[in-house]
């Protein structure tokens, strides 16, 4: 049975993003690379992304999946 979530807010998509962001990397986590700021929330959002893949296995994929993510980098 799934969790029962109590007290939760509504938030915007991007304010999850960050929260995200900072719990499973960090809060000391950031971007080098030079953006300009027309472009900045697109590709950072997929930076954040493509590392929280890297860090951590599929959570629905079964032990196979998760070996396959292991030993695919």
């Amino acid at each position: 049975m799934g969790k029962i979530h109590y007290n939760l807010k509504p938030m915007e998509a991007q304010k999850a993003i960050n929260e995200l962001c900072d719990y499973l990397l960090g809060e000391d986590w950031y971007v080098v690379d030079p953006l300009r700021p027309a472009q900045v929330n697109a590709i950072i959002n997929a930076i954040i992304v493509d590392e929280i893949k890297a860090k951590y296995p599929p959570s629905d994929g079964g032990l196979i999946a998760k070996i396959r993510w292991l030993f695919d980098k």
